[in-house]
């Protein structure tokens, strides 16, 4: 088979990329010590993997890859295999695949957990009862497949990107022409790392004001300013490629982005009653069992987390030196509902485990409420009380106090929680209800429009401000952005849905990046051909 032959060297990759993917994941189906062995040491198996993956490869295409190493340094040969087309469309085939298996499985998790289990991971296991519809046998619900993961196929696609500019993009001869070619680029990307970075520490200011509008149009104006500069130090460099040079890094630019918002952006809501603050937004995918110490009053909120990770260990006793007591999960359910209890509770049983017995529906993909029945023990080893927590009950705000050797907590289920500290401060700012309005169209239910005007309280900053949040206009202060989403079924309190992102400048940059950059290739190439033609 010709090495050299992108048409068939690509198709034969594929089709044995592919066949390793379903293969390696219907053996993990059937095998429970290899898909252990793949969890507990996924370098070591992705590795062997990889090996056996080469060996079939290396045996076809052998005898041409040797005699393309004979014609040109090994390097060379790398370089433009890596920087072909060829290489970009088989990327993109994946990538195809990857969205139309994600959008499918999406019938079955809620957007975010798609998008955490089919793009944000390096391979992703695709379940095949997602393509069954109806009833299907247990065996269909036992086997999955593998495919490449959002994270590999974006790092396959930012090497070929780069490895294209390298091989194929040569500077500009003129001499001349290069040094201040070169000065304009380093001003260009010197505004951009300074947009970036005034997007992420500019909302020092508390800030909720109107047209929102201008402000996407000042911000798509920041990066016309930086695309134009680009392009013209990019010009003095490339000549005519300037424009696939600019469009290739607003790829790259789009795809860092992703990966920023992936590793570092947060998002969670804040629930608020008029008259009350609050200093602190819970992260709804996120979930916690905490314990409030209320031991000494004079003292400030002292709270101590336990992950849920740490939950799913059911049967063994865990502890905590920061904790007079150990504790051990009985049961846990990812999804679950809460109902009044119809037989006796356990032994030593304290609380809400009283009243109420746990229903697992883990059949339910919409259901996200987690619970877990709880033991616990003093460090002697007596069991004193066994308790019940869920989400659910979170929501309803009862509270569960736990009592041992003279301390006493309040402990709940509840989302992670975010404390809202601004830039170099050691206390929290907070956030207080002042009034919600809820407006509805004359004679109907409606909604006109909804608001809160809410004071914003940072004492390290010496801020005390009155802002008003609606539907268009969210308040923005210390990198976090508040918007107006929902508010309590009474009417008295609200719902204020927090975003934390500090790449959220990058997007718009890029998209004038490619759209310059396009504009300008195509109207090169437009150009040049009319010229031709007369």
């Amino acid at each position: 088979m010709s090495f050299k032959s992108n048409k068939y060297t690509f198709t034969v990759l594929f089709c044995l990329t592919l066949f390793y993917f379903i293969a390696i994941g219907l053996l993990e189906s059937v095998s429970d010590s290899l898909l252990l062995f793949h969890v507990n040491r996924p370098v070591l198996s992705s590795l062997l993997w990889l090996i056996t993956w080469l060996i079939p490869v290396g045996l076809i295409f052998r005898k041409s890859a040797t005699s393309a190493f004979k014609e040109k340094p090994w390097n060379r040969v790398l370089l433009e295999k890596l920087s072909s087309m060829g290489l970009a469309v088989y990327l993109m085939t994946f990538v195809t695949i990857l969205v139309f298996v994600g959008t499918i499985g999406q019938s079955e998790m809620d957007v975010w957990e798609a998008v955490g289990t089919y793009f944000r991971c390096t391979v992703t296991r695709v379940p095949l009862s997602i393509f069954v519809i109806g009833e299907h046998s247990e065996l269909i619900d036992s086997l999955h497949i593998l495919l490449p993961g959002g994270y590999l196929l974006g790092a396959g696609l930012l090497i070929n990107l780069i490895a294209a500019h390298a091989f194929s993009f040569k500077f500009n001869p003129e001499r001349f022409a290069r040094i201040p070619g070169i000065l304009i680029t380093l001003v260009g990307l010197a505004i951009l790392v300074m947009a970036i970075w005034f997007g992420i520490v500019q909302e020092e200011i508390p800030s909720a004001y109107v047209d929102s509008y201008k402000r996407v149009l000042i911000r798509l104006s920041i990066g016309v300013s930086i695309s134009v500069t680009l392009l013209i130090g990019c010009w003095l460099l490339f000549k005519k490629n300037a424009g696939l040079v600019i469009l290739h890094f607003g790829i790259i630019l789009l795809l860092m982005s992703e990966l920023i918002t992936a590793l570092y952006a947060k998002e969670g809501s804040m629930r608020i009653k008029e008259n009350s603050a609050t200093a602190y937004f819970d992260i709804n995918r996120e979930f916690e069992l905490a314990f409030t110490d209320l031991t000494d009053s004079y003292q400030k909120e002292k709270s101590f987390v336990i992950p849920i990770e740490l939950l799913r260990n059911t049967g063994e006793w865990q502890s905590s030196e920061l904790l007079p007591f150990d504790f051990k999960v009985n049961r846990f359910l990812e999804r679950s509902s809460i109902f009044p209890r119809r037989v006796r509770p356990p032994q030593r049983s304290l609380g809400l485990i009283q009243q109420y017995d746990l229903k697992d529906e883990s059949t339910d993909p919409t259901n996200k409420i987690p619970a877990a029945e709880i033991t616990f023990r003093d460090k002697s080893g007596n069991e004193f009380a066994t308790m019940l927590f869920s989400l659910e009950l979170y929501y309803r705000n009862y509270k569960q106090r736990l009592a041992v050797d003279h301390y006493y907590f309040d402990v709940m289920l509840r989302p992670k929680r975010e404390y809202l500290y601004s830039s170099k401060s050691e206390e929290p700012f907070s956030i207080k209800l002042l009034d919600f309005r809820f407006d509805k169209y004359v004679g109907t239910n409606e909604a006109k429009n909804f608001s809160s005007l809410v004071k914003l309280v940072d004492p390290s900053k010496g801020i005390d401000r009155k802002i008003l949040i609606s539907m268009n206009n969210p308040l923005r202060y210390s990198g976090r952005t508040f918007y107006q989403s929902s508010f309590f079924q009474d009417e008295t309190g609200t719902v204020l849905t927090v975003v934390e992102n500090p790449g959220w400048m990058i997007p718009y940059i890029c998209c004038m990046m490619v759209g310059i950059g396009m504009l300008y290739h195509f109207g090169n190439s437009v150009t040049n051909f009319a010229r031709a033609r007369k």
